[in-house]
């Protein structure tokens, strides 16, 4: 154990009656769906490659340019921002909740179910609005991509396994 881990075992050993958690035991509920919908983003997932003026987008279009952007910025933008702290406290759904929320009355994380209205999931093909933490079998072709299963085959001791 390192002086650092070992300093810190003992602070949380002599100080336990005195720290205050957001979210203690009786909420590791909580704790585990939010760990459970942390999801990143698109990280080029959509196609593996494409290369201007020969990938077909939106139906057949060719692709005439072709612009990378790193968005790693809005960590620091989010982190500037107000977030929530302290205890936590749960407030269940009341009428007018949508308003408080769009009015900045209420802060803090909300869980709602949502859906793709039908007339808008043509607009949302390319790039759905929601994305979701699934367990992906790396050594199945018909899920990863032929480009992906190939290079896996070529690493067959050190390739990916299934994973989130």
């Amino acid at each position: 154990m390192s002086l650092g881990g070992f300093r810190y075992k003992k602070l949380l050993e002599f100080n336990s009656d005195r720290l205050i958690y957001s979210i203690d035991r009786e909420e590791k509920d909580i704790y585990a769906k939010m760990k459970a919908n942390i999801a990143g983003g698109p990280s080029i997932i959509f196609n593996r490659y494409a290369k201007r003026n020969e990938t077909k987008i939106r139906g057949g279009k060719v692709c005439k340019k072709i612009i990378g952007y790193d968005a790693n910025a809005l960590y620091l933008w989010a982190l500037g921002n107000e977030m929530p702290c302290g205890r936590l406290t749960t407030v269940e759904a009341y009428d007018g909740i949508i308003d408080d929320i769009k009015a900045d009355k209420v802060f803090g994380f909300l869980e709602c179910d949502i859906r793709t209205p039908e007339h808008h999931k043509q607009y949302f093909g390319e790039m759905t609005p929601i994305f979701k933490n699934v367990l992906i079998d790396c050594t199945n072709e018909s899920v990863i991509g032929k480009h992906m299963f190939d290079y896996n085959e070529v690493r067959k001791q050190s390739r990916a396994n299934p994973r989130r």
